[in-house]
């Protein structure tokens, strides 16, 4: 019961701040072209773990499918994320991680899309791990950066430098190239595509001032 409730605390405060918040989506061709010329027609999102949470809200509604830890922390987030129209798959890199990653390649083959911070739980920060590759590889689903940046945020003491938007802000959600991987790639082309989702990533992140420069005119 005890969790129930906090559940439900956090659901409402994130609920709150979202309503508060003031979203433009820019450059959404990408993620149209990443459903229409991938082989599962989906894709899955790569962000990086900072910016998780106006990542996770500008999405509120849209179905993805998610890695959430196994954690009790987890448990907290469940029903939040669940409330947001998000598909948690539950698991670790010490429980039920391999089960979990599983259950969203099933989703993206099926034509759902997902969500994942390739940098993430724990860093090295903005350093991409395998896991989203290995999504790509196995499903066919298009690999689509997104970087989301707001004009004022508290940024925390923690390994990835955690952003959480002010209330009331201006949020900038934008889409990136879609990058796909083939299913016979090695590691050298593995290597290849990492290096090139990195790049990407990165130049989504030096769009995002202008931007928000431009907020009226977009």
């Amino acid at each position: 019961m005890h969790n129930k409730i906090l559940s439900w605390m956090a659901y409402l405060f994130i609920w709150c701040l979202k309503s508060s918040y003031r979203f433009k989506h820019v450059q959404n061709e990408n993620r149209e072209k990443a459903m229409s010329e991938s082989t599962s027609k989906s894709y899955v999102f790569s962000m990086w773990h900072q910016n998780v949470i106006p990542g996770m809200l500008a999405q509120w509604g849209r179905p993805h499918h998610i890695l959430l830890s196994s954690s009790k922390d987890g448990d907290l987030l469940e029903v939040a994320a669940r409330k947001m129209n998000y598909v948690p798959a539950r698991g670790s890199s010490t429980r039920g991680g391999t089960e979990a990653m599983l259950k969203i390649i099933k989703a993206l083959k099926d034509g759902h899309n997902a969500a994942v911070t390739p940098d993430g739980p724990t860093g090295p920060s903005k350093k991409l791990k395998g896991g989203v590759l290995n999504m790509a590889k196995e499903s066919g689903a298009a690999i689509l950066p997104l970087y989301v940046e707001a004009a004022k945020y508290k940024s925390f003491n923690s390994w990835d430098k955690l952003r959480l938007p002010w209330p009331f802000t201006r949020i900038i959600v934008i889409y990136g190239e879609p990058i796909y991987v083939p299913n016979d790639s090695g590691t050298k082309e593995l290597a290849k595509i990492r290096n090139a989702i990195t790049e990407e990533m990165e130049r989504l992140e030096t769009l995002a001032p202008d931007y928000l420069a431009r907020w009226n005119e977009l």
